[in-house]
């Protein structure tokens, strides 16, 4: 009986304790690299906390109400997963921490994921990471995103800012980022390298309204498509088209819809380079690849496209030293620990 008793009460402090906690630490079942925590994950004896961290973000997400998920070196996996409203989620660092998406992450108002490597099995799904509809200043920053069909869907936000898109690398996706719904507001991309790609780095494709958009020194070299294409109608100089590098100092505009004239091969096919085939035959257009193209390539303000600034991508984000030889997650960790 008093077995019982002790045990009740056990779960009675912790439940309250971790209802009142805003930081939860999630690791996987090694210890190797990790800076976060200090043992393996478990969902079931775990509190989320630094000495005994949840085995899944799944398992974090399902506890916190608002604050921050740190997620240790390791691979894990999101199935079903939605990012809570007021909910940060970072991994330690993009070569460290690594997400298989099995279906769509999902990001909310006032969410941000950062600090992972995306990338998926196979074929499926079809988009690794997307913002809810309707969400406010949703942040995804310094992941890379790799061997995806879709890296980014972005659906139409609301509210100033809607939706900022920073410092990540995407390379190797069929397309960086799609943006499919009829209007988009108060977007910022910026600081991201989106490269190498199999058809566009950024593709916006029906919209009918446009306004106060920003896309600012990225990288678009090597898609195999075309860096941008806006196919829609939508308000003139709507997207400010600023310090972008296509690889040229000269970039072209191709004012006519290229998209669905081409095929590209999967990722079943991973051997470089990929059998991309212009359906319209050589020499007939449009020709591949575009550095701005769209029947409603009016939509942007160019300004400096062909001059992106340098700028860092998304690498190792702990502070390193050798005590602790893992390294520090943040500079002020760093600082308390010197």
């Amino acid at each position: 009986m008093k077995k019982i008793i002790f045990l009740l009460m056990w779960m009675f402090i912790m439940s309250n304790y971790i209802v009142g906690q805003s930081t939860f630490y999630v690791n996987d079942g090694s210890t190797t690299g990790d800076a976060y925590t200090s043992a393996i994950g478990n969902d079931l004896t775990g509190t989320g906390s630094q000495s005994a961290p949840y085995a899944t973000i799944a398992k974090a997400m399902s506890v916190i109400t608002t604050g921050a998920i740190y997620v240790d070196a390791g691979n894990y996996s999101v199935s079903g997963v939605t990012i809570k409203p007021s909910v940060k989620l970072a991994g330690l660092c993009p070569a460290s921490s690594i997400i298989t998406v099995v279906s769509t992450l999902n990001v909310s108002s006032n969410a941000e994921l950062s600090k992972f490597t995306m990338t998926r099995i196979g074929t499926s799904p079809s988009v690794a990471v997307a913002n809810i509809a309707g969400s406010t200043n949703t942040k995804i920053n310094n992941c890379f995103f790799t061997k995806c069909r879709t890296a980014i869907y972005l659906n139409s936000p609301t509210g100033i800012p809607g939706a900022m898109i920073e410092k990540n690398d995407f390379d190797d996706n069929r397309t960086g980022m799609v943006l499919a719904d009829p209007s988009y507001s108060n977007l910022l991309i910026r600081n991201n390298n989106i490269s190498n790609n199999r058809s566009y780095g950024i593709i916006f494709t029906g919209v009918t309204f446009l306004s106060n958009n920003v896309i600012e020194n990225n990288n678009f070299v090597g898609n195999l498509a075309g860096g941008i294409e806006v196919d829609g109608t939508s308000a003139s100089n709507s997207i400010a088209l600023i310090n972008n590098w296509f690889g040229t100092s000269s970039p072209g505009i191709y004012p006519y819809n290229t998209n669905g004239q081409f095929t590209v091969d999967d990722h079943t096919n991973n051997v470089y380079p990929y059998n991309f085939t212009d359906n319209n035959g050589p020499g007939t257009v449009p020709d591949y690849p575009n550095n701005i193209s769209g029947n409603n390539t009016a939509a942007f303000l160019v300004g400096n496209a062909g001059s992106a600034n340098a700028f860092a991508l998304p690498g190792c984000c702990v502070v390193t030293s050798s005590n602790p030889p893992a390294g520090y997650p943040t500079i002020q960790a760093a600082i308390n620990g010197s």
